[in-house]
């Protein structure tokens, strides 16, 4: 019985001392949107290079979708350029407002934060914490000469997670235990 009791107060030392995970989302070249690593990208998503980049020429909507359920959001990395090039930049006083909007399992918005994005080769990274994210929506008010590079999410797996190793713990417990007796 104290084995089972020590293994459970492990499990429950290690699932409280969570730790930021970050995410990185590099895809490769020729990615044109659809399910990779943990993550499913909708709308206009492209990577010329090795880098997801969402395009907001033709649409002004496109979602980052969390396939595994939900975390807790702490940071994104991330940077815009006009969409032609590098060459002319944006007209003075012309920088478009990205909109993340992060949604719950249930699609209910949990939370919205706004970044003007500047144009420069800059990565900034935006900060907020949203408890219970599987999707975030980037958006600006209307389809524009833009482009917006996506480099990394930070966050927290959930305590499901966890909740899931603790029980899958306790059956390999049941089951070393029935193979003993």
């Amino acid at each position: 019985m104290k084995k089972y009791f020590a293994m459970f107060a492990l499990a429950a030392g290690l699932s409280a001392g969570a730790q930021a995970a970050t995410y990185d989302l590099t895809t490769y070249p020729g990615f044109t949107g659809g399910t990779y690593g943990d993550f499913t990208y909708d709308g206009k998503w492209v990577a010329f290079f090795d880098a997801p980049i969402i395009s907001f020429y033709d649409v002004n909507v496109s979602t980052l979708t969390y396939d595994a359920g939900t975390l807790d959001f702490s940071s994104i990395s991330l940077n815009g350029r006009p969409w032609d090039g590098y060459g002319s930049g944006m007209p003075p006083g012309v920088s478009p407002t990205l909109t993340l909007t992060f949604k719950g399992l249930d699609g209910g918005v949990l939370a919205t934060k706004s970044v003007v994005l500047e144009d420069n080769d800059t990565f900034n990274s935006i900060t907020a914490s949203v408890h219970g994210v599987h999707s975030i929506d980037f958006s600006i008010p209307a389809a524009a000469q833009y482009f917006v590079r996506v480099a990394s999410v930070s966050a927290v797996p959930e305590a499901e997670t966890y909740a899931m190793m603790l029980a899958g713990l306790g059956l390999l417990a049941v089951v070393r235990r029935k193979r003993q007796a």
